[in-house]
């Protein structure tokens, strides 16, 4: 297993909460929306970096793996469904129901961005939907079904060849993911920001940084300016973009990048911006980050469609806010520790 690191957790909670935010509708952070792209990175890195480990001291399972990834995601994303489901029947107008029910059935699949690639825009009409936050889901786990056997194949290539062949070929398909990202975001923007693989070169770039040598962050003043380096990309990218910013394309680069210098510097050693991220507010709020991601967004649905709750008002954005960190606490504690 990988070094646990509180920093990491702590960059989580710079990933959920401007993506909570941006949805109540708080201008401050109109890019908030990046957050997802930040998630990916620190979910390429984590999850390339442990299989990485794995292969290469001979424990690596394919059944393993994929028990470790369904203990992970299914179980808080089943409860969630679930619960969300009841509501919907309870308090929706029933074309509304039928409509989030195919969104909770592509959810369970794990193939809702498919679905809403081809129903819903992002930022346009998806207001209705409970289940629409759910497409980054679906990119990730249709990412771990094809990496796992990517790293398999590069090791088997790099003994046929008698060189290491996995960071060459781990960059000729980032740069082919992000090219055909930066593309189809000029024509086809709605599969660009859905699909998988326009969004494939954001989790490699995570990876990435576990195979890249680091010795050259060592001394202190590097790390720092790395450091610095990527939380102003994040911070710019969260402030600047907006809805009309063609995205994710080149734009993208800016939070991954952000996020991956982040994640290298703290490789090194402690910076200023890993203690603010190691701090235990934002490691809480990185722990309970995948419970809050998944609840967040049903709960804006519910209050406006069952309650009437808008998030017109601040006091409403806040009633929503508390509602989502308690059922993400109560899923981390209840559904997310005990699987």
């Amino acid at each position: 297993m990988i070094k646990y690191r509180r920093d990491i957790d702590g960059l989580r909670a710079v990933a959920v909460v401007p993506v909570i935010l941006f949805h109540l509708g708080f201008s401050f952070l109109s890019g908030g929306f990046v957050g997802v792209d930040i998630f990916f990175v620190i979910s390429g890195h984590l999850i390339g970096k442990t299989i990485n480990q794995e292969i290469k001291s001979g424990t690596f399972s394919v059944l393993n793996f994929y028990n470790r990834r369904f203990r992970r995601i299914l179980p808080a994303l089943f409860f969630m469904s679930a619960m969300v489901w009841i509501a919907i029947t309870a308090w929706f107008l029933p074309d509304s129901a039928a409509e989030n029910g195919q969104g909770m059935l592509a959810a369970t699949l794990s193939v809702s961005n498919i679905l809403f690639w081809r129903t819903i825009s992002y930022f346009a009409n998806g207001e209705n939907q409970a289940f629409l936050h759910t497409w980054s889901l679906g990119v990730e786990e249709q990412f771990y079904l094809f990496f796992p056997l990517f790293m398999i194949l590069s090791y088997r290539a790099s003994r046929i060849a008698r060189r290491d062949l996995l960071l060459p070929l781990t960059i000729i398909t980032t740069a082919i993911s992000f090219a055909l990202c930066v593309a189809l975001t000029q024509t086809r923007m709605s599969f660009a920001f859905y699909m998988l693989p326009t969004r494939t070169w954001e989790l490699l770039l995570g990876f990435l940084v576990s195979l890249v040598p680091l010795h050259h962050l060592a001394p202190r003043w590097r790390r720092e300016a790395t450091a610095a380096i990527g939380l102003i990309l994040v911070i710019l990218s969260l402030v600047l973009f907006d809805q009309h910013t063609p995205f994710p394309g080149i734009a993208a680069l800016a939070p991954c990048l952000g996020a991956a210098l982040l994640i290298a510097a703290g490789t090194c050693g402690l910076t200023a911006t890993s203690r603010l991220l190691e701090s235990k507010p934002m490691v809480f709020i990185g722990l309970i980050s995948y419970s809050l991601y998944l609840w967040h967004w049903p709960l804006i649905i519910i209050g406006r469609e069952g309650f009437e709750i808008t998030t017109s008002s601040v006091q409403s954005k806040l009633i929503i806010l508390a509602a989502s960190f308690l059922a993400a606490t109560a899923s981390w504690r209840f559904v997310e520790r005990p699987f």
